[in-house]
């Protein structure tokens, strides 16, 4: 649910599932005197939103998922740190291994660096697109196997908001530029960019964006979490869907399901590898059958490699 500018049940319930509250004139103590039918049937309807809205959203799920996920308390489930914490405490302990304690004299800042975000430029553009990626920064610390266990070290600049540090920032510096480099003890020693790019490519290491190395000859405890968590998931994910197949009638082009039929517009044919395809009521959609699909209106596509069809549509 994104932002609401109420979120007052009622306008949550009207919004999302069409059921108001029941309305009355006074107090609630006073309609419980006056009018105990209508009192009963005011906390009924309340009920009745919650669980619409639940039925909708599945909020109790997740929690209870995400609380059960992190061996934590239900009202804990908006700190995402301690449901990272009890995930690895459990995922070690499950493998024989007692979690370390927390650090006596970790590294504190006033504040930390947010994502950078562009200034965008006024004007008319034409052929814009959104690119929106999946967990975003789960991905990020599984491709650079983050986690304490393989940190190595670190480069160390006046700016501690610099995010261009990577692999590929530091390939387009001088070699002869220097930097501070701090290793796990807190030592410092000034290394030259060669030297740090000699340093991460013999020993294989992964750097981010902010010039911090971690160890990639082992998964860090926590990307084998969040490994395990996407591939959940994705079996989770597969569950929503309903497998339906139809038979495509080759003279007129459309295949039936019981409500409404899909009409296949074009074929693929040689070397061409698009169709287009309408679903119900008039959508049309050219579909790459070299990706295998795509998802929209609440039907998964599936295309096979002999042009079969398959739709899958979604249970909810």
């Amino acid at each position: 649910m994104s932002d609401e500018p109420s979120y007052k049940l009622d306008a949550l319930g009207e919004k999302y599932c069409k059921l108001g509250k029941i309305e009355y004139n006074g107090s609630l103590d006073r309609l419980f005197i006056d009018d105990i039918d209508k009192f009963i049937e005011y906390n009924f309807r309340d009920v009745e939103i919650l669980k619409a809205l639940d039925n909708k959203f599945n909020y109790i799920g997740l929690t209870k998922n995400l609380a059960h996920k992190g061996k934590i308390h239900y009202d804990d489930v908006y700190q995402s740190s301690k449901i990272h914490d009890g995930a690895i405490s459990a995922y070690l302990l499950s493998e024989n291994i007692v979690p370390p304690s927390r650090d006596r004299n970790p590294i504190k800042k006033a504040n930390y660096a947010g994502g950078y975000l562009f200034c965008p430029k006024a004007g008319l553009y034409r052929y814009m697109f959104d690119e929106d990626l999946t967990s975003l920064y789960p991905s990020i610390i599984m491709s650079l196997n983050i986690g304490k266990e393989t940190l190595v070290g670190r480069l160390v600049t006046t700016d501690d908001r610099d995010n261009r540090l990577a692999l590929n920032d530091l390939k387009k510096m001088d070699p002869k530029d220097e930097f501070e480099v701090e290793n796990l003890q807190r030592r410092k020693k000034i290394l030259s960019v060669g030297e740090i790019l000699a340093l991460v490519e013999q020993n294989k290491l992964a750097i981010t964006a902010n010039g911090v190395m971690f160890r990639t000859d082992k998964p860090s405890t926590l990307s084998v979490v969040l490994a395990q968590w996407f591939d959940e998931l994705t079996i989770q994910n597969a569950a929503f869907f309903e497998e339906k197949f139809f038979g495509l009638d080759p003279e007129t082009n459309i295949f039936y399901d019981e409500e409404y039929p899909y009409y296949l517009l074009s074929r693929a044919e040689g070397d061409q590898h698009f169709f287009r395809l309408r679903l119900g009521q008039g959508y049309s959609y050219s579909v790459d059958m070299a990706q295998g699909g795509f998802y929209t209106h609440g039907y998964l596509v599936g295309v096979g490699g002999d042009n079969s069809i398959t739709i899958n549509q979604h249970d909810y």
